[in-house]
């Protein structure tokens, strides 16, 4: 494989490994993105996105408090 080969295989790699614990980790907390998936690799950068996909409103709330919760946690606070 050439370098450009390999870096596009590592970087779908990665995309997809990301996807499967973001999957997993918003699972676990009860929320589905319908959407997410990995998506194709660029052809000039050779990166491969994880395509998040659109969400309800009630969903997109309960995410955003997901995230101030783990921000939140992170950062030794408690509201």
């Amino acid at each position: 494989m050439s370098r450009l080969s390999d870096a596009v295989a590592a970087s779908r790699s990665q995309a997809t490994a990301a996807e499967c614990k973001l999957r997993a980790a918003l699972a676990r907390a009860g929320v589905v993105l319908p959407s997410l998936c990995v998506d194709r690799t660029g052809m000039v950068t050779g990166v491969t996105l994880v395509e998040l996909g659109r969400a309800t409103a009630e969903t997109t709330e309960v995410l955003a408090d997901l995230i101030l919760e783990g921000v939140n946690a992170r950062n030794g606070r408690t509201n």
